[in-house]
């Protein structure tokens, strides 16, 4: 698609005119930078809609590994933080994150929001620091409400599902070729809940049977 914005735009106008609504001229789509001061549109506002709260976005994120949800959410966390809604901004806003947990330098490269980029790389040991870190603030319930739960919803939900207790999984999956993983917590009857990370990557074996020994590892935490 060329030009998203314009796509968008005559998607609009002709879900308007099936309706009904008479427009003056034709769909058209203004550009600026990631680095312009923004200009407040001239003109009457007809209609608006208001975004949905963050943490449904987050969730819907998280659940279903909505990739372009994941790299606006790092452009917006530069936006906030650094004034400037760019890839960067974001990537230096995580380093700033990564660094604040005590987590070395050399144990991760966040090279976009989504982790599809090929440079992007993590430890096992830093992911789970970050879940300690984060499972240790006031936003505790709230952030794992985001995580899919084994054997019921997102992208777990065919997954741990034979497990009797797999609804104590609640982590984020990651696919890419030759590379899987799951990263969360898991509610084992003797320990609480543990952090957890599982990372494989350069296999020769089908994908299934790589995803079956990752849950067959989470499932054993359970224990």
């Amino acid at each position: 698609m060329d030009d998203p914005a314009l796509y968008a735009a005559g998607a609009l106008y002709d879900a308007l005119t099936r309706r009904g609504v008479a427009i003056a001229g034709i769909p058209v789509a203004r550009h600026r930078l990631a680095t312009d001061d923004y200009l407040t549109s001239t003109g009457t506002v007809v209609a608006a809609r208001t975004s949905p709260p963050l943490t449904d976005i987050l969730q819907m994120m998280d659940k279903v590994s909505q990739n372009l949800y994941a790299e606006l959410m790092l452009r917006e966390v530069g936006r906030f933080t650094r004034r400037t809604g760019t890839r960067e901004a974001g990537a230096e806003e995580m380093a700033a994150l990564v660094s604040e947990i005590g987590a070395p330098p050399s144990e991760s490269r966040i090279d976009d929001g989504s982790g599809l980029s090929r440079n992007a790389i993590v430890t096992p040991r830093t992911i789970t620091r970050l879940l300690a870190h984060l499972y240790g603030t006031r936003y505790r319930e709230a952030w794992i409400s985001l995580l899919p739960v084994g054997g019921e919803d997102g992208t777990l939900a065919h997954r741990l599902c034979c497990v009797s207790d797999g609804r104590g999984i609640r982590a984020k999956t990651g696919s890419l070729s030759r590379a899987l993983a799951l990263s969360g917590y898991a509610d084992s009857k003797t320990r609480g809940r543990l952090a957890f990370s599982i990372l494989v990557n350069d296999f020769s074996a089908p994908p299934a049977e790589i995803r079956a020994w990752i849950d067959k590892i989470a499932t054993s935490l359970l224990e």
